[in-house]
């Protein structure tokens, strides 16, 4: 149909306009029916694309609301009417243009408050404002204090933030230093220990006597005997040896996991009993 209704206007001294006209309805006919929106579908599509339109514009005011924005110019931008972006605006946003752009403005002011020394006149003309007095009013508007008053307390805050923290490590030193003079002043008692084999400095070597390995003390023979050295020869301290050997029976799968201390506990008992001293030795002795 396009085809030739395009030969029939190339040709337009001898066109049969009736056929032009004709040829028209049927191509309208042809979009209306192929390519119609319902009512519904039209409101959700228009929705749709608004907001994501608004949701640009947006995006457009935080980042150049330092700009002399205003409603006409960021519609004729965007290409939309003004009483379709107010409308629209409104929804997406719970506010009008003007109260939404000054709100951006006025955070952003309260920003370089708190994070710099520049001057108010400075700052209003970074944010927007046109002049000092106009950043005052929103400013007080939205806060109940002049942007002075503002960074005022924003100081007094951090300085009262620092003399805490300054307090709070005088409270630790002072506990660091007395913890540290009670330590000084304990008695304290040093002692060494020679894990290899030999005598404890605190033993006394006429007293001490080598039983063998640990396994051979749960024998009551070799505990008979140990009375008996207590008795006898004043003896209060025996050393042994080979304390974790197959034996002795510490562990039962060898696993590090499955320990066996019956034969320990029989020990320790026993040595208790007695008020014996007692060192192991802890490497094996050499068979």
């Amino acid at each position: 149909m396009i085809e030739t209704l395009l030969l029939q206007y190339l040709n337009m001294e001898h066109a049969d306009l009736s056929e032009i006209a004709s040829l028209l309805f049927q191509i309208i006919h042809k979009l209306t029916a192929d390519y119609r929106m319902d009512r519904d579908s039209l409101k959700i599509y228009l929705k749709e694309h608004m907001s994501e339109k608004i949701d640009r514009i947006l995006n457009y005011i935080n980042h150049y609301y330092y700009e002399p924005l205003s409603l006409t110019d960021v519609a004729a931008h965007f290409q939309v009417s003004e009483t379709y972006l107010s409308l629209y605006f409104k929804k997406k946003t719970g506010q009008n243009f003007i109260n939404y752009l000054n709100e951006v403005r006025i955070e952003n002011a309260a920003l370089e408050l708190r994070g710099t020394d520049a001057s108010i006149t400075n700052i209003a003309m970074d944010s927007g404002f046109s002049t000092p007095s106009v950043l005052n009013r929103y400013f007080k508007k939205k806060y109940g204090i002049t942007p002075s008053e503002y960074r005022k307390q924003i100081e007094e805050s951090v300085k009262n933030d620092a003399m805490k923290i300054e307090k709070v490590e005088e409270v630790r030193k002072s506990l660091y230093d007395r913890i540290e003079k009670r330590i000084q002043d304990s008695a304290v008692k040093e002692v060494t220990i020679n894990v290899r084999r030999g005598y404890i400095p605190w033993m006394n070597p006429n007293k001490i006597i080598d039983i063998g390995e640990a396994s051979v003390v749960c024998e009551a023979a070799i505990q008979e005997h140990i009375l008996f050295l207590r008795e006898v020869l004043s003896i209060r301290y025996i050393r042994i040896w080979n304390l974790f050997s197959e034996k002795f029976m510490i562990s039962t799968d060898f696993s590090g996991r499955n320990f066996n201390f019956e034969s320990l506990d029989r020990i320790l008992t026993f040595l208790y009993r007695i008020r014996f001293r007692f060192s192991w030795i802890l490497e094996n002795a050499t068979e």
